[in-house]
């Protein structure tokens, strides 16, 4: 890219997304953005839980990709936190609520929120992505085997589907050898509404991870962060978003610290960088002890040996 299209934009759908948006920004001249569907999954869930749809909801988040933070969240004008407070009291009120969750159905698992409803009562915002993500982002909620069933966090869904046959890759594939026409339909994702922004006119708001120029000051100048960006004739325009809550602002920095050295291990192929990205690692942390966790990287490094071309000690 820096040699044919030094102008082209790369749009990252590549986990893990701050990591690689980072790598990618220290060792290219590359145009990085760096795209996930946390951000308007959670907003269209949320919406569920309140009764009501996206055309009456507004909201601005940010922070880091999986963990950003809902600073606002309206239904009509209005504050709807009141409301969210109201659910997290009532435990079964929760658990009723993965009848009408709409994002996770497509996977074949329930979702039960009692992790983000718990973050929310104790550090003031929602978060986005999911209870099985952030309960591997923090060290709260995993700590043994009855705490993961107690918070129902133990359905490992994306390994179940990874594992499964790909009916709409078979699909894809009979259409092509029958030269057939693919059917095209447009999903929430962030991508097509950007390039027809940039191409035809008009602007579009998304949450897309870029570097941190200033746009969060209280989060590492050399952090990648997840934020309201425009995307318009004249390219992608990250918004201005001012210092997060600091309780937020900590449990962004807590795993940003690891994503940095992740990235530096990948730039400078350094095995250091690994072992202590994991030791870092909050939920790692909360379960082994160093020792534990410097033979565990070793056990990792070995299994992924043929991946890790170049690296040394």
């Amino acid at each position: 890219m820096e040699e044919l299209c030094p102008d082209a934009y790369f749009f990252n759908y590549t986990n893990p997304m701050h990591a690689i948006c980072l790598a990618l920004s220290k060792a290219t001249s590359i145009k990085v953005f760096g795209f996930c569907h946390n951000v308007q999954s959670t907003a269209l869930q949320l919406a569920a839980y309140l009764g009501t749809t996206m055309e009456h909801v507004t909201y601005w988040a940010a922070g880091i990709n999986h963990m950003d933070w809902f600073l606002e969240y309206k239904v009509d004008g209005k504050d709807a936190y009141p409301q969210l407070f109201e659910i997290a009291k009532d435990k079964k009120r929760i658990e009723e609520l993965q009848k009408v969750e709409p994002d996770y159905v497509q996977y074949d698992s329930k979702v039960y929120d009692f992790v983000r409803f718990e973050i929310m009562e104790h550090f003031g915002k929602f978060v986005s992505e999911s209870p099985f993500h952030m309960s591997e982002y923090t060290p709260y909620f995993r700590k043994n085997p009855d705490m993961i069933k107690e918070y129902k966090v133990e359905d490992r869904w994306w390994l179940r589907q990874e594992q499964s046959r790909d009916p709409y890759f078979e699909e894809l594939e009979s259409l092509i050898r029958n030269d057939q026409e693919i059917p095209v339909s447009k999903s929430f994702e962030y991508a097509p509404e950007i390039i027809h922004a940039n191409l035809a006119g008009g602007s579009f708001r998304a949450n897309l991870n870029v570097p941190n120029t200033g746009i969060i000051p209280n989060l590492p100048s050399d952090a990648v962060v997840e934020v309201p960006c425009y995307a318009d004739t004249e390219g992608i325009h990250p918004c201005y978003v001012g210092n997060l809550p600091e309780q937020l602002a900590a449990l962004n920095i807590s795993n940003i610290m690891v994503h940095q050295l992740m990235a530096r291990a990948m730039v400078e192929k350094k095995y250091e960088y690994i072992y202590e990205g994991i030791k870092l690692d909050p939920m790692t942390a909360a379960n082994c002890t160093l020792t534990q966790i410097h033979d565990m990287t070793d056990e990792l490094i070995e299994a992924n040996r043929e991946y890790l071309v170049g690296f040394k000690a």
